[in-house]
């Protein structure tokens, strides 16, 4: 079975969503479209399995649900929807200083309480980071609901400095890295409270997340880079 997530259609969604309907979500239709309330209830199910609560149907959770892969997944560097480079790589990918351009998002988004009327970023993900933004909007039941889950606390992106306690330069720098309610997605705090949801939206574009760090995890983080 490949990876599943929000957005996705299909056989194996189908068979995921016929799995949770027989095993404590019986409101789950299988219709091989993978929603919101699939996205929902497969998060439920994985925090009451101690697995990772991301909403996404891995590898890890297939296995935990007893179901036996028929072929191995290629790596996700060969199914990412778009060519980020290798961290070391970047400059050389997005040159400095950056060529910038402007993303409105499809909700409204805060900065500091402030309502911002458009995101920074370089013009090469600047088209990913919208359907990023759209995939959040869509992913959520309501705006109350996308407003609940902090989904909108904008805390940056474009930003020309180095990593912390570090000579390097930050993806912030190339105006290929965001971040999000860093309030409540602190360094060092793991998964942070950061939505399954928003986190799916993400990883579906190929962003890396500072959530999935060893070490010096940064839940607030998301990054077009390997």
């Amino acid at each position: 079975m490949k990876t599943i997530q929000l957005g996705d259609t299909g056989t194996d969604v189908q068979k995921w969503q016929a799995f949770l309907a027989t095993h404590g979500f019986p409101s789950i239709t299988a219709d091989a479209i993978f929603g919101i309330r699939t996205a929902e209830a497969t998060a439920e199910w994985q925090s009451g399995h101690q697995l990772f609560a991301d909403g996404i149907v891995g590898p890890k959770t297939w296995a935990h649900a007893g179901f036996v892969d028929e072929a191995p997944e290629p790596p996700a560097e060969a199914t990412a929807p778009n060519p980020w480079p290798l961290e070391a790589d970047a400059e050389a990918f997005y040159g400095y200083p950056p060529s910038l351009t402007q993303v409105e998002p499809p909700f409204p988004m805060f900065f500091e309480g402030q309502k911002i009327s458009a995101i920074t970023c370089h013009v090469k993900v600047a088209t990913s980071l919208r359907r990023v933004l759209q995939k959040i909007k869509d992913g959520f039941a309501s705006a109350d609901a996308l407003h609940a889950a902090r989904a909108d606390v904008y805390d940056g992106m474009y930003n020309d400095r180095n990593v912390r306690g570090s000579s390097h330069r930050s993806m912030h720098a190339y105006g290929a890295a965001i971040d999000l309610d860093a309030e409540h997605n602190a360094f060092y705090s793991g998964h942070g409270t950061m939505s399954p949801i928003v986190v799916a939206a993400f990883k579906s574009e190929g962003w890396r997340w500072g959530g999935d760090y060893s070490g010096r995890t940064d839940p607030m983080h998301f990054e077009c880079c390997r």
